[in-house]
């Protein structure tokens, strides 16, 4: 029974034996990445026989990793301080261009409201002006009904051979005093060429201050449709250069943007890569 006992534990004793010269030669190079390798003393006894003068071999590329660290750090540190000038410097113009863009945009709201107001100003002068078109046509119609009433009275005075009634309708008229003239029945010629020449002459007169008036205000609404289309221009031209300085400014932003943010993922990048660099460069030892 001992016997068996003390088989079974040498038997044990010897899995573990080649257990352990496995993982040996599994472990027997430490790979510390980027092709640098740094092989253990398969034959020693103890862990600094194993491990061997490691310092001696490490310490050189450690150094030199580590001043490239230190550079890099520098070297990023300046570069995050040059990039945030430029940050302030981007900010400063973008805040320009804000304000540039606000101006712009009042002005076209000034000019929009000078619009409006023209717009108004002229719909109300050309209102009056109808307005007054048409009292003067009213007068003129009234006028003439007048001038053809007194034509009719006057003939039916002649027919009659009323000399009094004749001058009384002649204060009464609305047409200012009229010529104290005797007339007799033979007369009756002679003062209708005159009513004829009275009512030619007024009419005349109400004709041209109506085709004038017609006139003028042909000429203001011109005028006034001219000064509308030159704001209107104005207007569009200027929308047009706002909206296309918009666009200029958007994409200007933008570019910058995008330039910013590789310029941050590059410096950020940079220690990392240039630690991998020292190490990859690093001597390899055989102990």
């Amino acid at each position: 029974m001992y016997a068996c006992t003390g088989l079974v534990g040498a038997a044990t004793i010897q899995i573990k034996s080649r257990e352990v010269a496995d993982d040996c030669k599994h472990q027997q190079r430490l790979k510390l990445g980027n092709g640098f390798q740094y092989e253990l003393n398969a034959k020693g006894s103890t862990p600094i026989e194993v491990l061997g003068d490691y310092k001696s071999t490490l310490k050189p590329g450690l150094n030199s990793s580590i001043e490239e660290v230190k550079r890099t750090k520098m070297e990023s540190l300046e570069s995050k301080v040059r990039l945030q000038q430029v940050s302030s410097d981007i900010a400063a113009k973008i805040k320009a261009k804000e304000n540039r863009i606000a101006i712009l945009q009042s002005q076209i709201d000034e000019l929009t409201n000078q619009i409006s107001a023209i717009q108004k100003g002229t719909q109300d002068y050309i209102s009056r002006c109808e307005m007054e078109a048409r009292q003067l046509q009213e007068k003129f119609e009234a006028e003439s009904h007048n001038v053809d009433l007194v034509e009719k009275e006057a003939l039916e005075f002649l027919e009659g051979g009323q000399m009094v009634r004749m001058k009384e309708q002649s204060k009464e008229s609305n047409l200012g005093p009229i010529m104290q003239i005797v007339l007799r029945r033979d007369d009756s010629v002679i003062f209708t060429k005159w009513m004829t020449s009275v009512n030619k002459s007024y009419n005349h007169r109400i004709c041209i201050f109506v085709k004038n008036a017609k006139a003028a205000l042909q000429e203001t609404t011109v005028r006034s449709e001219e000064e509308v289309q030159m704001c209107a221009y104005q207007l569009l031209a200027l929308i047009d250069s706002v909206s296309k300085y918009k666009e200029f400014t958007a994409s200007k932003i933008s570019q910058m943007k995008d330039v910013v943010s590789e310029t941050a993922a590059a410096i950020a990048q940079a220690p990392n890569d240039s630690l991998a660099s020292s190490i990859g460069t690093l001597p390899q030892s055989k102990v």
